[in-house]
């Protein structure tokens, strides 16, 4: 599994593939506690990676920014790699 620290309070861990095997799953932990706070998948209907946050968890804009840009930094990157095929 691959970890990336997304920034003061968050990180990543690619957990595998979708069910359909063509897109990524990321789960997102809380630096802190290491707590699974949600996870970040594709969203067919938007062509983009979404975040899904975890029941009762609560974000601040730093939080909420660390995971933005990683979903953003994620759609960025399956786009250029569908302009590659």
């Amino acid at each position: 599994m691959s970890t990336h620290t997304l920034g003061k309070w968050t990180t990543a861990t690619w957990v595998g593939y979708s069910a359909s095997g063509k897109t990524d799953l990321w789960e997102i932990r809380s630096v802190a506690s290491n707590e699974i706070l949600g996870v970040i998948r594709w969203w067919g209907g938007w062509r983009q990676y979404v975040f899904h946050p975890a029941d009762h968890t609560i974000w601040n804009p730093d939080c909420l920014d660390e995971v933005s840009t990683f979903a953003r930094a994620r759609t960025k990157a399956a786009a250029e790699a569908r302009a590659l095929r």
